[in-house]
This record gives structure tokens, C-alpha cells and sequence, in this order.
């Protein structure tokens, strides 16, 4: 057997530990088994056979059709020069975390998920967002190499065994230097990252070999896990919040076989229809008065929208949302220079011409806006 396939063999047939039996049912008890496509699946699991329930779930993953992430599109994968070396420096261990470290820092044979080398808390945050993981689904999907598909798994579930969700006080967190390994991997931003970019990494690696049905059920566990830890640890406001709505909202819409996922989604709908009110001025600035994270809040509510109205939930975000997002592109404009970059006041940093997409959203946005608006009955 080969060292990585074995590896993910022996994470998988491991004893005791966050990563839950092959056999137990806790995973299929989170979804609901009467949604159309899954009466096979739901078959097995009642006749006992969790194995080949699996194996079904899997195959219905697989064939899955009308859920979609607009972020992600499978028709048109590219990989930048940086993404494709990022994705050959993890099947080493060499992780792109933060892009002030470079060269990326080597976290070890058996990965060291603890490792600090700079005592800098966003290297520590920002480590467990995997940056390298959807770099990797990319070069899979591009290459048909099974190498980086089998790293990822194996990477992922070594993620799961070393970094369980253990109860915590967020109150002793201010002092980093001194904090538990589960305040930085639990973190809420960092969770609501994974959340998001982890659909990504579920649509480029599932058609893989390494993606079995055992690896699905801890997916899918751990996915869920996710999902819960951000409806218990909201931020109390600003910019975090807003990215872990967005977020919970993806997860929501992409796994509908959640039991939970319809309360996810009506949750993350529910606090950004409530903070495009009360963290945007009338004049379309977001309070924070920070050009980058108003540029991010862009993002953040037209995304929501976007990933709404692809899988057919229109009509939840009213009239005066989609306004308010076309005053904060118009906001942002008005504070450009010609050159395409900003005031680097507050916590703003500078963009290059081509890292600067609100240009293109000024019109793209709007047409997009204007097009999902139609179908509103009470927009525009």
C-alpha cells in the first residue's frame, strides 16, 4: 500500500478520538434521509449496512445535481503560477499560511498544526484557514494527479484527530501567547473560512479515488460540526460577523441534506438583512470606515445574494438590500484615486490595478443585481 493511501487508512481505522466509527450512525441521524435521492441510502442505513450507506451518500453526492456554488466553477478551473506552487509545497508540508512569511514554513512529516515559528497571531489564526487546500483541488482537477487528492485527505482527517473542538472560555483568549491550540483552530472567522472554502475543496476532490464513502461520513461530520460552532460563537458585530453570516448561508444552501440547513440559512439571511441596516451609512459607507473591509463587505453581501439566488432561494433579501449594496460600490468609487487604489487610512492596504475588482463590479454587480432584482416582487 502506498505511504499516503496507508495514512489515510490508518486515520481512518484509528481507536478512540474525534474522528467517529465507520459504523456509527451519527452522521446519517444529522441528515435528513427523506429528501428525494436518498431513499437508497436511507434503505441501507436502516437495514444496518452503514458501509454501503456510505458508498450510496457518496455516489448521490456525485450525481447531485441542482446545487451549485457560483464561486466554484468546474468549467472553467485556472491555477495561478502562485496557487500551483502553493498546491506542490503542501504535498510536503510546506504550508502557505500568510504572504509576510515567505518561503512558507515547514510544519513537519507528521504535521505540527501547533507550530509557531513567528510569534505573530494571524500566522497561528490563519494556518488553520488551509489556504493550500483548494490550490490542491484546483491542480487535481487540472492534472488528474490522485497524489494531491490523497494528500488532501489525509491532511484533512490528521486536521480533525489533532485539532478537536474542546469547550473553551473565548474570555482567556487575550492573551495569545498564552492560549489553547483551540482558540486558534476554533476560532469563528477561522471556522466560517472553512466553511466557505471547504465547498470548493468538496466539489474539486469528490470525484477522486481518495474521497471514499468512509472519508465522506467525516466530512460531513465535521462540516456540520463547523456549522453549529458558528450559530453558538457569533461575533458581537463589524466585519466577522458579516463574513460568518455569508458563510453559514453557503453552508445552508450548499448541503440542504442537513437537517439544520434550512435554520442555517434563515439564520445567516436573517443577521445580514438586519447589519446592511445598521452597518451602512446612508451615503453607502460601512461603519468601520475602512476602505478594505467596505470593499470585503461588498463581497460579503452580494455573495450571499449570488449563492441565494443560484440554488433557487430568491425573494429574501428585499428591495432596500440590493440599493444599499450599489451605494457601497458607488461609496468606494467616489473614494478611488484614477489609478484604481485607495486612501491607505485606518486599516487599508494598498491594491494593485488587477487586485481591485469593484471596478468590474461597478457594472458587473449592478447587471447582476438587476437581473436577480427581476425576479423580486417587490424590488426595484
Amino acid at each position: 500500500m502506498k505511504p499516503i493511501k496507508l495514512l489515510i487508512a490508518l486515520l481512518l481505522a484509528a481507536g478512540p478520538s474525534p474522528l467517529r466509527a465507520q459504523t456509527d450512525t451519527t452522521v446519517f441521524s444529522l441528515l435528513d434521509l427523506a429528501r428525494p435521492g436518498l431513499e437508497r441510502v436511507a434503505a441501507l442505513h436502516a437495514a444496518g449496512d452503514d458501509t454501503a450507506a456510505a458508498e450510496a451518500l457518496l455516489d448521490y453526492y456525485r450525481r447531485r445535481t441542482g446545487v451549485v456554488c457560483p464561486e466554484a466553477n468546474l468549467a472553467d478551473i485556472t491555477i495561478t503560477p502562485d496557487e500551483q506552487r502553493w498546491a506542490d509545497e503542501a504535498m510536503h508540508h510546506r504550508f502557505f499560511v500568510h504572504k509576510g512569511y515567505q518561503p512558507s514554513y515547514f510544519y513537519g512529516d507528521d504535521i505540527d498544526w501547533e507550530y509557531w515559528p513567528v510569534k505573530d497571531n494571524e500566522l497561528r489564526w490563519q494556518l488553520h484557514r488551509m489556504k493550500w487546500w483548494v490550490p490542491m483541488g484546483k491542480a487535481y482537477r487540472l492534472s488528474g494527479d490522485e497524489r494531491y487528492a490523497a494528500e488532501w485527505c489525509a491532511e484533512y482527517l490528521d486536521w480533525m484527530r489533532k485539532n478537536p473542538l474542546t469547550a473553551y472560555d473565548e474570555g482567556k483568549a487575550g492573551n495569545w501567547t498564552q492560549a489553547e491550540n483551540v482558540y486558534f483552530a476554533w476560532r469563528p472567522l477561522e471556522v466560517s473560512d472553512r466553511l466557505e472554502f471547504q465547498i470548493h475543496q468538496f466539489l474539486y476532490f469528490l470525484p477522486a479515488e481518495a474521497f471514499s464513502g468512509n472519508f465522506l461520513l467525516h466530512f460531513l461530520d465535521n462540516y456540520h460540526r463547523h456549522a453549529e460552532h458558528i450559530t453558538r460563537h457569533f461575533s458581537a458585530k463589524g466585519n466577522h460577523l458579516l463574513f460568518q453570516a455569508q458563510r453559514l448561508i453557503f453552508a445552508g444552501v450548499f448541503f440542504p441534506e442537513f437537517r439544520d440547513a434550512a435554520r442555517w440559512r434563515e439564520t445567516g439571511v436573517g443577521i445580514l438583512n438586519r447589519e446592511i441596516g445598521e452597518q451602512v451609512y446612508d451615503d453607502g459607507m460601512q461603519y468601520e470606515l475602512d476602505l478594505h473591509y467596505h470593499h470585503e463587505s461588498i463581497d460579503i453581501f452580494f455573495k450571499a445574494l449570488r449563492m441565494m439566488d443560484a440554488n433557487g432561494h430568491r425573494g429574501e433579501f428585499p428591495a432596500a438590500y440590493l440599493a444599499t449594496v450599489e451605494r457601497m460600490i458607488d461609496a468606494y468609487i467616489d473614494c478611488s484615486f484614477p489609478d484604481y487604489t485607495t486612501p491607505l487610512f485606518s486599516d487599508n492596504r494598498f491594491r494593485e490595478r488587477q487586485a481591485v475588482r469593484t471596478y468590474e463590479q461597478r457594472t458587473t454587480i449592478r447587471y447582476q443585481v438587476s437581473e436577480i432584482s427581476a425576479f423580486y416582487p417587490d424590488c426595484w
